[in-house]
């Protein structure tokens, strides 16, 4: 599910998705649809089972505090230690060198994990606590702020169903950071004849390729690729052979 709210966000986000939420609950229930097969009518039903957008964005549908938090990671409970030169929290995997935690340090293997249970029961800790600095000091504590209105679809488990999404962990980050390496570019002269550098020719060609591949491949497998040096990226005219 995509929820797109404007250009700005809106100040209740659960007041927002209650139109939503209504309709997704009824498709839950079922509504009557028509079967031109057997023409018959029949129930049909529809279910939310993920839920995407970038960190930001389903910190807000969650109601979690978000990246900033003592707790900024909504798939874990993984703690931040308080920065004051950069106003931040620091999420250090061993905390032996901070005087102000206990001694231990995090399994990348075996994190802490948030479960819907766990969840659910924080959530309703903060949103009925007695009075207003009980909720901010739980809320403080669990990097939670109040129930989700998406809570009440059966379908979705928090935080399972909100994951990770694809375009800024991967398109955004991870794929345009190997293209400097491989060509060359000559603002990190650090790849200045390592063995992967490839021919101006070579990456040119493979360049054209995969633009060129968008005239066989369906638009329902994604968008087309672009040639990443005209659209994106600019080429040092030195290039060493591999």
């Amino acid at each position: 599910m995509d929820v797109i709210p404007g250009p700005k966000k809106p100040c209740d986000f659960n007041s927002f998705l209650w139109p939503l939420v209504q309709e997704l609950l009824q498709l839950a229930i079922g509504v009557q649809a028509f079967d031109s097969l057997s023409k018959s009518l029949f129930l049909l039903h529809a279910y939310v089972i993920l839920v995407f957008g970038d960190i930001p964005a389903v910190s807000m549908i969650m109601q979690m505090k978000g990246h900033n938090a003592k707790l900024p990671c909504h798939m874990c409970e993984i703690k931040g230690i308080w920065n004051d030169t950069s106003k931040t929290h620091y999420v250090p995997l061993n905390w032996d060198n901070f005087f102000s935690a206990l001694p231990h340090q995090y399994n990348l293997s075996v994190l802490p994990l948030h479960t819907h249970e766990r969840f659910i029961q924080q959530a309703e800790g903060v949103q009925n606590a007695v009075t207003a600095a009980a909720s901010d000091r739980l809320a403080t504590m669990y990097d939670v702020k109040g129930i989700p209105l998406l809570s009440s679809l059966a379908s979705l488990s928090f935080p399972a169903s909100f994951s990770y999404d694809f375009m800024h962990l991967i398109w955004t980050n991870l794929i345009p950071n190997p293209i400097p390496m491989w060509t060359g570019n000559p603002k990190d002269p650090d790849h200045q004849d390592e063995g992967y550098l490839l021919l101006k020719s070579a990456w040119e060609a493979i360049e054209a390729a995969m633009a060129a591949a968008g005239d066989t491949i369906p638009a329902a497998f994604g968008a087309r690729l672009p040639n990443l040096t005209l659209d994106t990226f600019h080429v040092s005219a030195e290039m060493c052979s591999i």
